[in-house]
């Protein structure tokens, strides 16, 4: 009942579906009716105009033709009395009661509907539109891609409608016509799977070698499309099993992909080369072990297959399987004897892919045979390196028994210790510098793994890379060493905003005042940024704010000229007593009242207001705030009366009521204004800065 109960929802749903697609195109039809007298105007239309006319009224039909017959198969599907209500007519009628503009188009619309019933099998509406005129041989552009040119019997086979398969043959349709890849109704059948579409075909003369354009056979689209039951068929039927794709893979290939160990002996047995090369140059044996064929690969190598092949891109089975992270076909590779010293042309190896995959048996397995454990890839990474960059410690480990070097360098200039570092992993950091990883090594950004592990910002490992600072700092670890950009640990640990590791750096006696070479101080990295915990930390453990960076602004300055409140707020009311100058002034002797100003950053200037910014300062060109906010008063004169306030709070809290009050004012008039269907003043007061963008409206109680 329940189930019956949705599909009259749906049916409902599909049944006005249709009526308002059938209201439409009525509308159109009338409206063709009432415009005759623009012909004239419509022949003169270009090709692709009505090219593109032709496709909205053939995608119409579509639409028409699956609500109708999605209502039709749910009546059929509830029985008597039907569920969705009996369409008015057939399809077929509706359709032959549309006008449409010439006879080209109607034509279109009728093949377009036909391939689609074709498609879903009905049967009623496929002998009506015949009667129509339909194309039995008629084309569609693809709706979905490989199947551009597809006729109404390929889409019959490739939707395995057996009785319209038989129904089109019988009126004529051309079985051996392919699509625009090349494709046949006998290639598709095969393809999905149909043993029974792909006998009628046969029955009715179908080329059982038929070739698309990337040179397959049914039977090689079969065992691509993993459809054993119309492989066997085929195969019983005396398919020619030498083809190959124009990619020179062959029916091993696939057979091999799909792990059909069986069918594999067939066709060695009957001569198929066992190195047969397909795409990227991988035999039979690669394509097993990258699918993880197990069985099928035993029976490979059971019938001689080379165990070392190469592929184009220097790769074995080994490598490919690591690769594929298909570990117990690596084992079963490496148990019967395979290469593992082959480096592929990006210059890895096996046991570089094994360490990445965390494999620490296989890893094991592989240095068993005195494989070098520092050979490296074409980056300059090693396994130890890769393995370190995962985070399987017990392969680090391993790899540094078997003399793994813990200090080698990549073309980064890193090392296996950065890569540990860089994702807080305590056992791979640990283990590393156990085995005396140096942990000053920069890379080429100047990074030392401090800086790595100190920049880690995720709260999950925040623990770990804790641990990881203060086990490098005990290992000879330079709290002061910087980067290219001259930044410290501490400075990058405050822009990533990790309190817990600022304050293990500060409690290890970091420079809390480093200057990069911008002079910029971790103080003014963490007020940029609204890092308002690390901030807060900084000032508790008096980290200098009135340093100057390198245009002589303070934190405060580059906090205002940011637009950061919270920032601002902080280092001029904390809980620690100290309180950045309010009217310190850099280089050209802005103060940062100016330069919140000159960005417009209104809830700053309250704060700076309120917390003693003097509006009278001139800067080095003669301009105070308050003669600068003269200048504009014509644009926004509400800056120049919030500056007049002096920072009193009773005045600026009555300023805010004022604004608030005109912009509920304007707002209310302007909605008037729409409901009369006049002009609202709005945009034109905009323009002349009366409504001022302060965040006003949703702050009724103008709170600073």
């Amino acid at each position: 009942a329940a189930g019956q109960g949705i599909m009259r929802l749906l049916s409902s749903f599909l049944v006005v579906s249709l009526a308002l697609s059938l209201c439409v195109l009525s509308d159109l039809a009338h409206a063709a009716d009432e415009n005759a007298a623009a012909t004239a105007e419509a022949v003169n239309k270009t090709q692709e105009q009505r090219a593109q006319e032709y496709k909205e009224q053939v995608n119409a039909i579509r639409v028409l033709y699956a609500a109708q017959h999605a209502v039709k198969t749910a009546n059929e599907s509830c029985g008597t009395p039907p569920c969705g209500g009996d369409p008015a007519e057939p399809f077929a009628a509706s359709l032959a009661n549309i006008t449409f503009d010439d006879d080209a188009a109607k034509k279109k619309a009728i093949d377009s509907a036909f391939i689609s019933v074709c498609a879903s099998g009905d049967m009623q509406e496929f002998n009506l539109l015949l009667a129509q005129g339909a194309d039995v041989n008629g084309r569609l552009d693809g709706q979905q891609e490989g199947s551009e040119g597809f006729t109404a019997l390929m889409w019959a086979a490739y939707g395995g409608q057996q009785d319209m398969v038989t129904a089109l043959i019988t009126k004529g349709a051309d079985i051996e016509a392919k699509s625009d890849r090349g494709y046949t109704a006998l290639i598709l059948a095969a393809t999905s799977g149909s043993v029974e579409l792909v006998q009628l075909l046969l029955d009715q003369g179908a080329d059982m070698e038929s070739k698309g354009d990337d040179g397959a056979t049914p039977l090689l689209h079969a065992a691509a499309s993993g459809q054993r039951k119309v492989v066997d068929f085929l195969l019983e039927k005396g398919a020619d099993i030498d083809v190959t794709h124009k990619d020179g893979g062959n029916l091993l290939t696939e057979f091999a992909g799909e792990g059909w160990e069986d069918l594999i002996k067939t066709l060695v047995d009957k001569g198929l080369d066992l190195e047969t090369k397909g795409k990227d140059g991988w035999t039979p044996l690669m394509v097993a072990a990258s699918s993880g064929h197990a069985k099928a690969v035993d029976q490979l190598l059971k019938l001689k297959a080379d165990i070392n092949a190469i592929g184009d891109n220097g790769e074995t089975p080994l490598i490919v399987a690591c690769a594929s992270s298909k570990k117990d076909v690596a084992k079963q590779l490496i148990k019967a004897g395979a290469d593992v010293t082959v480096l592929h042309k990006k210059g890895g190896n096996a046991l570089i892919e094994a360490a990445g995959e965390g494999w620490n048996d296989v890893v094991g397995d592989i240095l068993k045979k005195k494989v070098d454990p520092n050979v490296q890839d074409e980056n300059g990474f090693d396994a130890l390196m890769v393995a370190a960059a995962g985070g399987h410690s017990d392969v680090v480990t391993t790899l540094l028994k078997n003399k793994a070097d813990p200090n080698h360098i990549n073309k980064a200039s890193g090392t296996a210790l950065h890569e540990a570092a860089a994702i807080a992993n305590y056992k791979s950091v640990d283990q590393l510098l156990r085995w005396k990883a140096d942990p000053n090594v920069a890379n080429q950004k100047g990074h030392t793994a401090l800086m790595m592990a100190a920049a880690t910002g995720s709260s999950t490992n925040e623990k770990d890379a804790i641990s990881i600072v203060k086990l490098l700092v005990s290992k000879g670890a330079n709290l002061e060493a910087v980067d290219e950009d001259g930044r410290t640990a501490l400075f990058l640990t405050a822009m990533a905003g990790n309190v817990p590791v600022v304050e293990t750096l500060i409690g290890l006696k970091a420079n809390k005042n480093a200057q990069d070479k911008l002079l910029m101080t971790p103080v003014m990295a963490a007020a940029a940024s609204g890092q308002l915990k690390v901030l807060d930390a900084l000032i508790k453990a008096k980290a200098d704010l009135e340093l100057r960076h390198k245009k002589g602004g303070t934190a405060l300055h580059v906090a205002s000229s940011s637009g950061q409140r919270g920032s601002v707020d902080l280092l001029l009311n904390n809980t620690h007593k100290v309180k950045a100058d309010v009217n310190a002034a850099d280089e050209d002797q802005d103060t940062p009242l100016h330069l919140a100003l000159y960005r417009g950053h209104y809830d700053v200037i309250i704060l700076l207001l309120r917390h003693g910014a003097d509006v009278n300062i001139q800067n080095k060109e003669g301009k105070s705030p308050l003669s600068w906010a003269e200048e504009r008063k014509e644009k926004d004169p509400h800056v120049l009366e919030l500056l007049q306030t002096g920072g009193d709070k009773d005045k600026i809290k009555e300023f805010l009521m004022k604004i608030l009050n005109v912009t509920r004012e304007e707002n209310a008039q302007e909605s008037a204004n729409a409901v009369e269907g006049g002009s609202s003043g709005t945009e034109e007061k905009k323009k002349l800065g009366r409504v001022p963008s302060m965040g006003l409206n949703n702050n009724p109680k103008g709170e600073l």
